[in-house]
């Protein structure tokens, strides 16, 4: 993955400085993986059903809930 550059953003919840993005992910969501690789995943397992680029749309979707709720 990319080092992603510092980005021009106002908003308080922006990284201060540049980060490794799967560093970052590995260090909040142990075992989580990238959507390419979700997508990836998901159309060699669906492929041997007849599902395909041309004829199924991948979508991830994260309920706001999901992501902004404190685990303890």
């Amino acid at each position: 993955m990319p080092t992603l550059p510092v980005p021009t953003s106002s908003s308080t919840e922006t990284p201060p400085r540049s980060f490794d993005f799967k560093k970052t992910l590995e260090l909040n969501f142990p075992g989580a993986y990238p959507c390419d690789a979700f997508v990836d995943f998901s159309q060699f397992r669906l492929h041997p059903f007849g599902m395909n680029q041309k004829n199924s749309i991948a979508c991830v979707s994260v309920c706001r809930d999901e992501i902004a709720t404190p685990h303890s």
